[in-house]
């Protein structure tokens, strides 16, 4: 009598059938029971009426051997593996979480230097990215080749932004884009129950999307799901049962959906500058204080597509965890800038103590009212150091109402005895503080002079060997006064330009490698400041605010030697190649591949340059940032 069978996730009629010695589901499908089942996947629950076989006598004789094909067993299937050069097929591990290629799409070889296999079998060009897979189907009643399907699964998300479940693009614009069909699967040799695919590759983006072995895994952002990652996405490999005679989309399907590796994610704070100020901090996307350099949408679409899609590579995700509009910050004095030095105690032409004064002017908004405060010179003593210095700055303006003055010490540049010191100015209610009349340096300390720093849209900074860790006070300024907290969030700071047109970014790392008083001070490091033209919602300059984030990450100022990697020191105008600099290594090359930052051994303790080799996701994942990690 016909018994019932409780489907299980992935059922198919088909399997069913032959798992009760059934060539295929046409017996089931004439089950007047089965009716709810025929146009439609079964599900977990579905209860399956499984008719009676039907007993087939063969006579042979009983002296000689006789074989029999069972042609429904091992059950058909599907699967994801990488393969292997000496085990048996079906021996190979099965994968259960993808990545995304570090590899240029049509280069093979651990060097990528090969071009990348197009045919099936073992291949150690193909072999050699640990990131490629391939489709493997097992299918007992088939020969030749077969089909498989690929498509990407899109995440749905909890209000927490926890990933709820996963389904089908359907529905979004660019569905097709993130579909791969009629993937070919050749049998693995004459007889064998096992079809596998040519090696195939996961790509972030549609440039690399080149041909039938790769998918795109992408954002949403276009499509208008700006919340969708690249890596909580799954890849869905499907195979129509090729022994199943039902019409259509009522086939039936095995499949099997496999997740990306979630990796891990870093705080990104992404501040805009704006040049006329307000005294507004504007948070939201178009609103009435979105009237920075870039717009907040631009900037942050950025963030949501180019970074998103190069640090994917690398098992990372931005988090955005603070985007504004607002003024440039208020001017800041320094102290002993590029020298260090101590006050000496007289004036340069005369005998008479070093003078500090000045105008301390504060535009406030809102309907606060303006003020003006002159500050009395006073006198710097003998042997005052930057930081005592500046603490007296900061004495100088304590009865000021809602003005405040942080003392914030500077390393010492190579070669000099002590390092600078800034005085960085806030007023409460936000309100922007300008410092005018300075004393003239002719009556300031004749050794340790003083200077007022005020920013435009253009700001300078410091690049050389022996003070990039200290930095141009202009850069100081910006950084330190809008630096987030506890040095575990990149700060990213937009401003129109730097002073050379070509230059698209600046980032200051931690450089933890180096000697502690040649490390930038918290505000500083972790620091990132972006131009207008590398931060624009457009296609130009697309990899500058991922390159730049890469200083942080990899903990380094210098750049990488080949021009594949997202850290060659020049970032494309425009993404249009697969050989684009956007890729992350993650092997360890035969050749060197990076110049690193070393501490030399001298008496100054110099800093400078050295190549290496250097498998740059490895360094970031596991070396320079796991505390920037989470």
């Amino acid at each position: 009598m016909p018994k019932l069978v409780t489907a299980q996730d992935g059922d198919t009629l088909c399997g069913i059938a032959m798992d009760n010695g059934f060539l295929n589901c046409d017996p089931l499908r004439a089950e007047a029971a089965n009716a709810p089942f025929l146009n439609r996947p079964l599900a977990a629950g579905d209860v399956v009426t499984v008719p009676d076989i039907v007993v087939k006598k063969s006579d042979h004789t009983t002296s000689q051997i006789h074989k029999f094909l069972k042609k429904n067993s091992p059950p058909v299937s599907i699967r994801l593996v990488h393969g292997s050069p000496d085990k048996p097929y079906l021996q190979d591990d099965t994968l259960t979480a993808l990545n995304i290629s570090n590899y240029p799409t049509d280069k093979g070889g651990l060097e990528g230097n090969h071009a990348f296999p197009t045919g099936f079998g073992f291949n150690p060009d193909g072999h050699a990215d640990e990131d490629t897979f391939k489709i493997e189907i097992v299918d007992p009643s088939a020969g030749g080749t077969l089909f498989a399907n690929m498509e990407a699964l899109r995440p749905f998300y909890r209000p927490d932004h926890t990933v709820d479940h996963h389904d089908t693009f359907a529905g979004v614009s660019d569905a097709d884009d993130r579909k791969t069909v009629a993937v070919h699967c050749k049998q693995v040799s004459s007889g064998h129950v096992a079809f596998r695919s040519a090696y195939l590759r996961l790509v972030a983006d549609q440039i690399d999307n080149i041909s039938q072995q790769t998918l795109l895994i992408t954002d949403a952002v276009d499509a208008g799901l700006p919340e969708i990652e690249i890596l909580d996405q799954k890849v869905r490999a499907t195979y129509v049962v090729k022994a199943c005679n039902a019409a259509g989309d009522a086939k039936c399907k095995v499949t099997t959906d496999v997740p990306l590796a979630a990796g891990r994610a870093f705080d990104l704070a992404v501040r805009v500058m704006r040049a006329t100020p307000t005294g507004v901090v504007e948070t939201n996307p178009g609103g009435p204080g979105d009237d920075g350099i870039v717009k907040l949408a631009d900037i942050r679409k950025r963030v949501q597509t180019f970074v998103r899609r190069c640090w994917a590579q690398s098992h990372i995700k931005p988090n955005l965890v603070t985007l504004q509009t607002m003024d440039l910050p208020s001017d800041m004095i320094t102290v002993a800038d590029t020298t260090g030095l101590p006050a000496r105690g007289t004036q340069d032409a005369a005998a008479v103590p070093g003078q500090i004064g000045f105008t301390l002017s504060v535009q406030r908004f809102g309907g606060g009212s303006n003020s003006v405060h002159n500050i009395v010179p006073f006198s710097v003593p003998a042997g005052s150091t930057p930081q005592q210095t500046a603490a007296l700055i900061q004495q100088s303006v304590q009865g000021i109402p809602g003005v405040t003055a942080t003392v914030s010490p500077n390393p010492p540049e190579v070669g000099d005895p002590d390092g600078s010191c800034d005085v960085l100015f806030r007023e409460a209610s936000g309100g922007r503080i300008t410092i005018t009349n300075l004393t003239p340096l002719a009556s300031q300390d004749a050794d340790q002079k003083v200077a007022a720093i005020g920013l435009t849209m253009v700001v300078n900074r410091r690049n050389a060997d022996d003070n990039y860790h200290v930095g141009h006070p202009e850069q100081r300024n910006l950084v330190k006064s809008l630096d987030t907290p506890g040095d575990v969030v990149i700060d990213v700071t937009v401003i129109d330009a730097f002073p050379s047109a070509t230059l698209m970014g600046f980032t200051v790392p931690e450089l933890k490698n180096l000697d502690p008083d040649r490390q930038p001070v918290s505000g500083v490091k972790n620091s990132i400041i972006m131009a207008r033209r590398a931060s624009t919602a457009g296609d130009e300059i697309p990899f500058a605010l991922a390159h730049e984030i890469g200083h942080v990450l990899t903990d380094e100022g210098r750049h990488a030697l080949s021009n594949h990697e997202l850290m060659f020191h020049i970032t494309p105008v425009n993404s249009v190649s697969t050989d684009d600099s956007k890729r992350i290594v993650e092997h360890l090359p035969a050749a060197n591949n990076w110049q690193i930052t070393v501490q030399h051994h001298d008496a100054n303790r110099t800093v400078g340059g050295q190549n290496t080799r250097l498998n740059a996701t490895f360094h970031v994942n596991n070396i320079a940032s796991p505390h920037l990690l989470h």
